[in-house]
């Protein structure tokens, strides 16, 4: 939908960042609550490259409440901003 949407409004060249939101709360809901965080870890690793796979971009799943994962969205937009731009 949103590659989609991109391509109707023009934009569908430019470099996407795709971001998942409210991920403490799919954890939460998702997976058990015994369940060692190795495999979570693991399985929502699996989510992450799936997702690439799929969108053919950058994904970052994060938790702005929680502030997790905010340092792995910056670094993502900054190697963004770097290759659009040329630096190093």
């Amino acid at each position: 939908v949103v590659k989609n949407t991109l391509l109707e409004l023009g934009c569908g060249d430019k470099k996407t960042i795709m971001v998942y939101n409210k991920m403490d709360k799919y954890i939460s809901q998702a997976f058990d609550e015994r369940l060692d965080i190795q495999v979570i870890d693991e399985l929502l690793q699996q989510l992450k490259n799936n997702c690439i796979t799929t969108t053919q971009c950058d994904c970052a799943f994060i938790s702005a409440t929680q502030k997790e994962h905010i340092e792995e969205l910056r670094t993502i937009i900054l190697n963004a901003v770097r290759e659009m731009y040329g630096i190093r």
